[in-house]
This record gives C-alpha cells, sequence and structure tokens, in this order.
C-alpha cells in the first residue's frame, strides 16, 4: 500500500467517524450560499472518489467507511438541491442541527406558523380564523359570534379583543 493511499484511507476512516459532526455544506466543501451548480458539481466529484463499489473488496474497514460516507453525500446534494429542503435545512443549521429531517422541518414550520397567528389554543384560532372569513364575506353577524367564541377559549388575547371591539361598533 503506498503512502498517498495509506493517507488517504486514514482520511476516509477519520471522516466516517466524525460525520455526525459535519453540516451538508462542510461535507461537500460548499459555501452556505453556493449555486445549484456548484452544489451538483461538487457532489459528482465527492461521488467519484467515494463511491464504495470502487474499493469492494480491498479492505471491509474502508468499504464501510466509504459506504457510511456516500450514504451522507447523497442525502445532503438531496437536501440541497431541493429550494424548499435547503431553506429549512439552513434555518436548522442555525439552530445548531447537523442533518435534515422532513418531519422535524414539517413541525418547525407550522410552529413558526402558528407563531405568528394569533392566539394559543386551537379553538380560539379557529373561531378567530372563522371571524376573519365572516368579516372577508361581508356577514358582520357570524364575525361577532365567531370572535365571541374565540374571547370564551382566550379572554385576555389581544387581537381577539380588538376584532371585537372594532365589531362592537356595529
Amino acid at each position: 500500500m503506498s503512502d498517498a493511499f495509506a493517507q488517504w484511507r486514514q482520511q476516509v476512516l477519520a471522516t466516517a467517524l466524525r460525520l455526525d459532526d459535519i453540516d451538508y455544506f462542510q461535507l461537500l466543501g460548499c459555501q452556505t450560499q453556493a449555486s445549484p451548480a456548484e452544489i451538483r458539481r461538487a457532489f459528482r466529484q465527492l461521488a467519484t472518489s467515494y463511491h464504495p463499489d470502487r474499493f469492494r473488496g480491498h479492505d471491509d474497514t474502508l468499504y464501510q467507511a466509504l459506504e457510511k460516507i456516500y450514504r451522507r453525500i447523497t442525502e445532503a446534494y438531496a437536501v440541497l438541491r431541493d429550494p424548499t429542503d435547503r431553506k429549512a435545512y439552513s434555518a436548522g443549521l442555525k439552530n445548531g442541527l447537523k442533518r435534515f429531517d422532513r418531519d422535524q422541518a414539517q413541525q418547525a414550520l407550522h410552529q413558526r406558523a402558528q407563531e405568528q397567528e394569533p392566539g394559543t389554543t386551537d379553538q380560539g384560532r379557529r373561531h378567530f380564523k372563522r371571524a376573519q372569513a365572516a368579516l372577508n364575506r361581508g356577514d358582520r353577524y357570524s364575525a361577532k359570534e365567531e370572535i365571541r367564541m374565540a374571547l370564551l377559549f382566550e379572554p385576555k388575547e389581544p387581537s381577539f379583543l380588538n376584532m371585537a371591539k372594532d365589531l362592537q361598533g356595529s
């Protein structure tokens, strides 16, 4: 085994051990603002270099490490090439997450949407939305009834109180 190959092997084994500490951009060797073309180019270069089938039968330890790295490179490319997933991943990266979990991303998006909506209970939010929809239709009577229901669930919610006050004059 040549010295260059031995060094590369050590690098591969070390990288496989610390994969959980490397984010997708670092793994692909790209900047966080890299274009899709740059990400694709980096993926192809790494996929060629780290494809485990090139080393099948040589060394089981090396093969397993390459398999692990290759799976993570493929995962990184799949996430970073999709604009929606990339945006969610970048947001998670700011919170310290290194890997992308689609379910967690959906949950985070849902939670952010709920945080932007007034109210803290599902029932209060539902009645508030119904009151807004009634107002949009021009049905002030239904809007009053819905905001009254929302206030039953959350009597101190400022947005609900403001809408009730606005509707009280009519």
